[in-house]
């Protein structure tokens, strides 16, 4: 399975966006995670 996380606001709210990570690893074992975010928000 994929997953395609969009998050294009400020970096605060990429990383609390984070959180939702360890839920669908979880879930979904074999899942592929992949994010699209400003490039400001990428470090």
């Amino acid at each position: 399975m994929k997953i395609l996380v969009i998050k294009l606001g400020a970096i605060g709210d990429v990383i609390r966006t984070t959180t939702i990570l360890h839920g669908l690893k979880a879930k979904y074992k074999n899942c592929k995670i992949d994010w699209i975010t400003k490039k400001e928000s990428y470090d």
